[in-house]
């Protein structure tokens, strides 16, 4: 499958493995180890929170910085962000000395994630972009099997400061595939420099589009766990069956989506898949077998993952190549800002309302957010759009 990424790709895609291990070794557990400190719910809240708006302030920032100063370099950025942030927060007790140091957590996410988006861009060619992304795409998922097992049984056998010091490791060890690197910055800034206001609106497109859909993503992941002990009683390992299995769907239909997208089409395939989900969703207000459950909530995120391809390439291709970082980061801010919308409805409607009124809730928002969908111009793998089709809204 990486048979046909050249050597760069190849070495970023590695990078990728063990970056994504160092970030699913800290971050689904994390909140365990807060409260293990002691440190009350509200305040835990406050500190994932204060994570979370770090993200989606950095990300649209980073993504300057991605066409302004090169990728090779904010990705070595990253990595060492986000091992001095860890290995800091393994040295300190105090919840308000943790708070700086979550945030380099996120900010390292923030420079590498777009970062890295705008590289594979760069390097692709227009028949097989949405195939690559697919490719590449399959470290995070990779990660997210192997991580979480990994840090639970660290924590439990070594201690919280094993699943740290383990996790730098694998973060330090990304430095050596970045070294044979061929940096893209040159070949990007070719067609200009600098940021064009003339793409604020399919900007803001993209940017709301995502809002909406992760925003209704993060009310379904609060909401679940919550829902499934409460309604069926279940133990912690079979809830957490319910995002393992997640991980593994993610990664058996990453490949497979990009080249679907290439061949009929980014905004087509994107649009089908995504209009599938709200009913994957309507599942959970009518159903009381919590198996149906399982298997509603494992198609509606394989439906979901196989539209990141497409929905990378849409935007990216929007934008001249000076401009793709900023694209997708804003893309990623969309996202971080529905991650964090998505837990605070949810937690409202829970106190306020009850039952299943968070998938409902879900349903709606998810649902709201194809309209912004079909404005987005198409983008075919296989044919050259011309610059005036892609953002002509």
């Amino acid at each position: 499958m990486l048979a046909g990424l050249d050597r760069s790709l190849k070495r970023l895609f590695a990078m990728n493995i063990v970056y994504a291990l160092f970030f699913y070794l800290v971050s689904p557990l994390f909140p365990l180890y807060l409260d293990a400190l002691g440190i009350s719910e509200t305040r835990i809240g406050l500190i994932l929170s204060l994570g979370s708006f770090t993200g989606a302030v950095s990300t649209l920032l980073s993504g300057l910085m991605v066409d302004r100063f090169g990728k090779k370099p904010l990705l070595i950025r990253s990595v060492f962000v986000g091992s001095i942030g860890v290995a800091v927060i393994a040295l300190v007790g105090n919840w308000l000395l943790i708070v700086p140091f979550w945030m380099m957590f996120h900010l390292s996410q923030s420079l590498f994630e777009p970062t890295r988006l705008a590289y594979i861009a760069d390097r692709a060619s227009d028949d097989n972009r949405g195939r690559l992304y697919g490719v590449m795409n399959l470290a995070w998922p990779v990660a997210g099997i192997l991580g979480p097992v990994l840090s639970g049984k660290l924590a439990e056998g070594f201690g919280w400061n094993m699943v740290f010091g383990v996790a730098v490791g694998f973060c330090l060890i990304g430095i050596l595939p970045l070294l044979g690197l061929e940096d893209t910055s040159s070949e990007s800034m070719e067609e200009g420099s600098g940021f064009n206001r003339d793409y604020l609106g399919v900007l803001g497109l993209h940017f709301v589009f995502h809002v909406f859909l992760t925003t209704a993503i993060g009310i379904m992941n609060m909401a679940i766990p919550i829902y499934l002990a409460d309604r069926f009683s279940l133990n912690y390992s079979t809830i957490g069956l319910f995002f393992t299995v997640s991980s593994v769907v993610t990664m058996v239909t990453q490949a497979p989506s990009g080249a679907l997208s290439d061949r009929f089409g980014m905004k087509r395939t994107m649009l089908v898949f995504l209009g599938i989900v709200p009913f994957m969703y309507l599942v959970w207000v009518f159903s009381g077998n919590w198996v149906l459950l399982l298997v509603s909530y494992s198609l509606s995120m394989a439906l979901w993952s196989m539209t990141w391809p497409a929905s990378l390439v849409l935007v990216s291709e929007a934008v001249p190549a000076s401009m793709r970082g900023t694209a997708i980061s804003a893309r990623m801010t969309g996202y971080r800002v529905g991650y964090t919308l998505g837990p605070m409805i949810c937690g409202y409607l829970l106190q306020s309302v009850g039952g299943v009124s968070p998938f409902v809730a879900a349903t709606v928002i998810f649902g709201a957010a194809l309209p912004f969908g079909f404005r987005f111009s198409e983008v075919s793998g296989a044919v050259q759009v011309p610059e005036t089709m892609v953002h002509d809204d």
